[in-house]
């Protein structure tokens, strides 16, 4: 019986965590440019998105830290941003371990 207990608390956590993660836009695609303060990102509905960049942006390569230096154009990346305005604002910056095959691009959810 205590079991049965848990599980409606544990199921609420995990609801909420992922709720927390909510605010957050999802950019998933391949780099067509990048620069110092933006990176602009082609859709799989082939739609080019530029997220900016600030100082607090992070960047991961495969299990490694890296910076925007990294992030090459064709390269696969997935940007967890934020709305500022009507800009997006990258806090996240997950570059693919292997650069997108011509024409085969990802989604934005």
């Amino acid at each position: 019986m205590k079991h049965l207990a848990t599980t409606p608390i544990s199921m609420l956590i995990f609801t909420a965590l992922i709720l927390a993660h909510g605010n957050e836009q999802h950019v998933i695609g391949v780099v067509s440019a990048v620069t110092q303060g933006s990176i602009t990102v082609e859709t799989l509905k082939k739609e080019k998105l530029v997220v900016k960049l600030d100082p607090e942006t992070k960047f991961q390569k495969g299990s490694e830290a890296a910076t925007v230096n990294d992030v090459k154009a064709r390269e696969r990346v997935a940007i967890h941003a934020v709305k500022d305005g009507d800009q997006l604002k990258a806090h996240t910056v997950r570059i693919g371990t292997a650069s997108a095959a011509p024409g085969n691009d990802a989604k934005n959810h």
